[in-house]
């Protein structure tokens, strides 16, 4: 009788435990998001950089991370390896996007980055078109992959165009300047456009970098992505080869006479 009673126990509780499973799985997930919370605001407060923007005054380690964060804005990092107190100040902060939506989730469905692509780079995008009836730029589709653990991006192709020709000698060196266009991964992106833009305006250093529009990407994993060029550049390029031409012509039907 005793044994019975046991077997019947035992067979009505493990069908309950399973159908338990997606609550707990539900529930640590819950407290996983919570512990977040509670280390985010152990960080920065109630307020992101209140110390700046006229809120709350800022932590000590929220000091140190708004410092590098500065740093980065101010210098240009892009174009060389990053300190590792700034891959740490961005990782950290988009660990607190839940907390600080407004301030750190990107707003934007497009973002853009200026680079310069490689004659090599352009034979690898085997689809070049125009973009449209004035023929006054190509696209192709690929991937990107930047060498830098953190980028600047921007909501702005305009901008974004700016900084693909800000090299002096890209014509001789025959560098393409290029605006990368992508989807943005909002996982791995940072920064609501208006608030960086208070936030760089907020301090001599960085108020003149104030209306980039600037997206932070954490992450240096290839990412899908359009290419677009004005044809002006290429034109402008010294010593196009003939390799690039003919691919471009039968591709995009562009066709370098200079």
């Amino acid at each position: 009788m005793e044994l019975s009673l046991v077997f019947s126990i035992r067979v009505k509780y493990r069908p309950t435990s399973v159908c338990c499973q997606p609550l707990n799985t539900h529930m640590k997930r819950l407290l996983e998001h919570l512990l977040q919370e509670e280390d985010c605001a152990k960080i920065f407060g109630k307020t992101l950089f209140g110390d700046l923007l006229g809120g709350e005054k800022d932590l000590t380690q929220e000091k140190e991370i708004k410092k590098a964060v500065q740093q980065f804005f101010s210098d240009k990092l892009t174009y060389r390896a990053k300190p590792e107190s700034v891959v740490k100040a961005f990782r950290a902060l988009l660990n607190c996007k839940s907390k600080f939506p407004a301030e750190l989730q990107p707003n934007v469905t497009l973002v853009y980055r200026g680079v310069r692509l490689t004659m090599p780079d352009l034979l690898g995008v085997k689809d070049w078109k125009f973009v449209d009836e004035t023929r006054q730029e190509i696209t192709g589709t690929g991937t990107y992959t930047s060498k830098y653990p953190i980028q600047s991006w921007s909501a702005s192709k305009i901008r974004a165009e700016f900084f693909a020709i800000d090299f002096p000698s890209w014509r001789t060196k025959k560098l393409i300047p290029t605006v990368v266009v992508a989807t943005p991964d909002k996982s791995d992106m940072l920064f609501n456009t208006a608030f960086v833009t208070k936030l760089k305006a907020s301090t001599k250093t960085t108020a003149e970098y104030s209306k980039e529009q600037e997206i932070v990407r954490v992450s240096d994993k290839p990412i899908p992505c359009r290419f677009v060029i004005p044809v002006q550049y290429i034109k402008m390029t010294d010593g196009i080869t003939q390799p690039v031409k003919d691919h471009l012509l039968a591709t995009a039907g562009l066709r370098i006479t200079a």
